[in-house]
């Protein structure tokens, strides 16, 4: 992985979780500001969305630009980050919104993460 995909990796996880912390905390802010938020986070969740109903895999991840394909930990932790980056706004997205196809589709995602990491799965009893 080079360092200009590494950066724009960053970048796009700081937006997602400051667009997140954004969300949770809109009543602190002007309602213009509030208002603003809630339009692009669920904007955002509804982008989503649509990309988890139309992917055969059921995941909100988008081959092209998502998936990140390598052998080393450093593109896994990438391609984990962004999964739950996404998992992130859809869930905020549902809080703003209560449209259950958010929340299903961050459960997808989430789903596809625990099985990514079979060691954070809990055992059957």
């Amino acid at each position: 992985m080079n360092r200009q995909m590494l950066c724009a990796g960053l970048l796009a996880a700081s937006l997602a979780q400051a667009w997140a912390s954004l969300a949770q905390n809109r009543g602190k802010l002007a309602k213009a500001g509030a208002d603003l938020v809630t339009q692009r986070v669920r904007g955002f969740g509804d982008e989503l969305a649509a990309t988890w109903k139309a992917s055969a895999y059921r995941l909100t991840m988008d081959a092209t630009s998502d998936f990140v394909w390598g052998s080393n930990a450093q593109a896994l932790n990438q391609a984990l980050n962004q999964a739950l980056n996404q998992a992130l706004m859809l869930i905020q997205a549902y809080r703003l919104s209560n449209d259950r196809v958010q929340l299903d589709a961050a459960q997808s995602v989430l789903d596809y993460v625990s099985a990514a990491l079979p060691a954070l799965t809990p055992k059957a009893p």
